[in-house]
């Protein structure tokens, strides 16, 4: 979540994570001349402050390799996974990241085998005392049998862990304290574990008195980690004096419950650990001060994973005894002042899920609680607060929910407001649109002045923004400290936030069967001057445009969109006054008069570029549902628009090729297909290759509807060059290409050598595969003949060539498996031994040269068959 300011300390994490990259590159490239570093940064922070954030290492001789944010993680993990046994290892210098790693794991290593060798004497230990108390008079025939099994428990781990939970469940007051110690030894084995705890729990259902060495391994193996079943055991053998005695228990039990959703749980994941909870009970009706002060201490600790255990930890509390939180409720929304991020879980979002969990206990309780501390929170606090708010509202009793709803429309409508305040309100009155509608009934005029209110905000910042750039600021101007990248995120705030309020509104009155919101937006519009007020009026008429379905309402509005489209006093008035007509050709053109078409004709040659193009746009829907109200006279127009050196003008004309083709005379036709290659060969020119390649979808329709000849030819002209311009235009026209294909056996080598040509450029590697290019490529290959690879036979070998240069194994092997498919074993041997040739025989190239062998013999097998 996000707090006041957080961007900028995010922002500045970021940047201080950059530098520390930049300066650890060269000590990693010191470490082995093989060693490749590729800066795959893009972004604000990188362009700004010119650090590396996306950094990859890769190396020749692995085909392992690693990119993140966080260079010096995956650069470790690269040196420690591929670089101790490499034979290729050449250091450039002594002083690098590589040793310091080594050294490192070295330490690491040491630990864990001092660790093991502690074990392993104890063990020993054990087994002495085993031997002694074998030769002991009192020891029972049941109680050697248990010990027995314990002492062979290493020789089959699972099998004896089994029979001693068997022999727990049978026998349990015949484990003395030497069998528990000596299972004590084993809680932290993966594989067994589980049955040790279940055993040692049985046992402590019947004795309590366990040795000082038992329970001190006990409480060692959740030092870190809570197991719920080891605090079933501690419950069952720790006396109420031990409890009481030992503070610094208690308050390890609390810090070690973990409740983070870890990498990979499913998103509703929730952990509980309902004997730890028994126990703390217990510890609280013992020591109930020491137990309050530590949580609260920790709910103001400023540590994202510390605040999310405590609050799962007072969840789990509020289910068994909600009295018991309430105590902690001012610390609660008080923590929400503290530092959180938007990576995984969210401490904010605990918080107030703990707090919605008591609120269901007690209403009444936290909604007075909230009010009463909401004016003493931060704005950030607030805005994470804002998410109880929202499950109050939308889940609370409806008098709550009403209450709440205008607190967070007074957010919005506070001229002061901070704007993530405002953002995040009106977030929250987004869903309440959606979930409760109901509870906006009585507000929704107070939404509309809320939306000219912060459209007048954008104006401001629109008038200060000017000012900056124009060096005259005034001494007032709220935007003369702030940085260029906090200046555009606030434009991008405030439009945002206009918008998403004008959609809440347009989701309310397309919902309002009364129709009365409309007849409200209705009368905000007469009163707004176009002279004054042009813009503002705009955006009503557009918000009518988009909320209005009913045929009848829009048939008694005609009048009013006739006056807004003649509208003398405001371009933007007559601008969505044309916005609305077009919806209504578009949609209900059952409802348009001759005098609507009329106008539009007139409208083909307004002085106004913006409502010619409008004109045009909507002419196009008379070609659709009015044919006999197209003339010549219009077309003439139109063809003349087609010319028009304004871009707006030309390219809304060029949109109607499709629709104008069957109106257009054999002449007309002709000079408008030379007008579409003239214009596609200026954009192409000026690299607008985004509407040229538009350009050429509709030169290819008139070259075959006109049955030019040649249309093949023209084809491969346009098809050719952007095959081989942008990357991401030539992707299309690929794809385009390998579908004509399926169905023009004339194109079908044309298609073979673009699309080898194409492949050929391409980078593939773990990062991206360029499937969807290269497998529709090979499937459409299969339909093929082998007359077509043998002819091409030099095209495909220069083909595997420059795969080789990239390390694309996987598109080389695809291919192998085409020449095999089509029994073109001499092509296929050929070509396998160019590979063998190439392709250097290193560990990462193992399956590869396999493969390769495979394919080899199975060529070489046929080959001499033949002969």
């Amino acid at each position: 979540m996000t707090k006041v300011n957080s961007n900028k300390k995010e922002i500045q994490k970021s940047v201080e994570l950059g530098k520390r990259n930049k300066l650890l590159i060269p000590r990693v490239k010191t470490w082995c001349k093989h060693i490749h570093i590729e800066d795959r940064s893009a972004g604000l922070i990188t362009e700004m402050y010119n650090v590396p954030t996306n950094l990859s290492i890769s190396c020749p001789h692995t085909h392992r390799g690693f990119t993140a944010f966080h260079f010096e993680s995956i650069a470790r993990d690269f040196i420690l996974e591929n670089c101790l046994q490499c034979k290729y290892h050449e250091e450039i210098h002594e002083k690098n990241f590589g040793r310091e790693i080594i050294e490192l794991k070295k330490k690491w290593d040491e630990e864990i085998l001092r660790e093991k060798e502690e074990i392993a004497r104890t063990k020993t230990l054990f087994k002495e005392q085993v031997k002694a108390i074998k030769h002991e008079d009192s020891t029972t025939i049941t109680e050697l049998s248990i010990i027995k099994i314990i002492d062979e428990i290493e020789s089959n781990k699972i099998e004896k862990s089994l029979e001693i939970l068997e022999a727990s469940k049978l026998s349990p007051l015949f484990f003395n304290n030497i069998s528990i110690d000596y299972l004590c030894l084993f809680l932290d084995e993966n594989d067994i574990d589980r049955h040790i705890i279940e055993s040692i729990y049985n046992v402590s259902k019947v004795r309590v008195n366990f040795s000082n060495f038992a329970i001190e391994r006990l409480l060692d193996s959740i030092k870190n980690k809570i197991n719920d079943d080891v605090s079933a055991i501690l419950l069952n053998i720790l006396s109420n004096k031990w409890l009481e005695e030992n503070k610094d228990f208690v308050i390890s039990i609390v810090d070690n419950l973990q409740y983070e959703r870890q990498m990979g749980d499913y998103y509703d994941k929730k952990y509980s650990y309902p004997h730890s909870i028994e126990l703390i009970f217990k510890i609280y009706s013992l020591n109930k001060e020491t137990l309050q002060k530590h949580i609260k201490n920790r709910l103001f600790v400023n540590n994202k994973l510390t605040r999310i255990n405590t609050n799962g930890l007072l969840q789990e509390l509020i289910e068994r005894d909600f009295t018991i939180v309430k105590e902690f409720i001012e610390e609660l929304f008080f923590s929400l002042e503290l530092d959180d991020d938007g990576y995984n879980e969210s401490a904010d979002n605990f918080t107030c899920k703990t707090l919605f969990l008591l609120y269901e206990k007690d209403s009444t309780f936290v909604k007075n609680n909230l009010i009463k501390c909401l004016n003493r929170l931060s704005k950030g606090a607030i805005i994470e607060l804002l998410v109880l708010f929202e499950k109050i509202i939308i889940k609370g009793n409806k008098e709550d929910s009403q209450e709440l709803l205008l607190i967070v429309i007074g957010f919005i409508s506070n001229k002061t407001e901070n704007t993530d305040v405002v953002k995040a309100s009106i977030n929250i009155i987004k869903e309440v649109t959606e979930e409760r509608l109901e509870l906006i009934d009585n507000d929704f005029n107070s939404l509309t002045g809320i939306l000219i209110h912060l459209f007048e905000r954008i104006k401001s910042y629109n008038h200060y923004k000017e000012e900056i750039s124009t060096n005259i600021v005034s001494t007032f101007n709220p935007l003369q400290n702030l940085d260029p990248y906090e200046i555009e995120t606030l434009k991008f705030t405030f439009n945002n936030n206009f918008s998403q309020l004008k959609d809440i509104i347009e989701f309310f009155i397309s919902k309002d069967k009364s129709l009365n919101s409309l007849r409200h937006i209705i009368s905000i519009i007469k009163e707004l001057d176009s002279k004054k007020d042009g813009q503002l009026k705009g955006i009503f008429i557009s918000l009518l445009k988009d909320a209005s379905n009913d045929p009848s309402f829009i048939a008694d509005f005609l009048p009013q969109i006739h006056s807004y489209i003649l509208d003398i006093d405001s371009l933007d008035v007559r601008f969505e006054g044309m916005n609305f007509l077009i919806k209504i050709f578009d949609k209900f053109p059952q409802l348009i008069t001759q005098s609507f078409i009329d106008i539009i004709k007139v409208f083909l040659n307004d002085v106004d570029l913006v409502i010619r193009k409008k004109a045009l746009e909507v002419y196009y829907f008379i070609l659709k549902h009015y044919p006999e109200q197209v003339t010549n006279q219009d077309i003439e127009t139109i063809c003349k628009c087609q010319t028009n050196n304004y871009i707006i003008i030309h390219q809304e004309a060029n949109k109607l090729s499709y629709r104008i083709f069957t109106f257009l005379t054999p002449k007309q036709r002709e000079q408008w297909y030379i007008n579409l290659i003239s214009w596609e060969s200026s954009y192409f020119k000026n690299e607008n290759l985004e509407y040229s390649k538009n350009l050429v979808n509709i030169i290819l329709f008139y070259s075959k509807e006109m049955n030019i000849q040649f249309h093949d030819n023209v084809t491969k002209l346009y098809y050719e060059k952007y095959c081989d311009s942008n990357y991401y235009i030539a992707i299309e026209f690929i794809k385009k290409l390998n579908n004509i294909a399926q169905t023009n056996t004339n194109l079908i080598e044309f298609w073979l050598v673009q699309s080898l040509k194409f492949i050929g450029k391409l980078k593939v590697d773990s990062f991206y595969s360029h499937e969807d290019i290269i497998a529709p490529f090979f499937n459409t290959l299969y339909y093929q003949t082998s007359s077509l690879i043998i002819q091409n036979d030099k095209l495909f070998s220069d083909f595997i060539v420059t795969r080789i240069k990239v390390s694309d194994y996987r598109t080389i092997l695809k291919l192998l498996r085409v020449f095999a498919y089509y029994s073109l074993h001499e092509v296929l041997n050929r070509n396998c031994h160019l590979l063998k040739e190439n392709i250097p025989v290193v560990k990462s190239n193992n399956y590869l040269l396999k493969q390769i062998n495979i394919f080899q013999s199975i060529a070489q097998q046929e080959l001499n068959i033949k002969h």
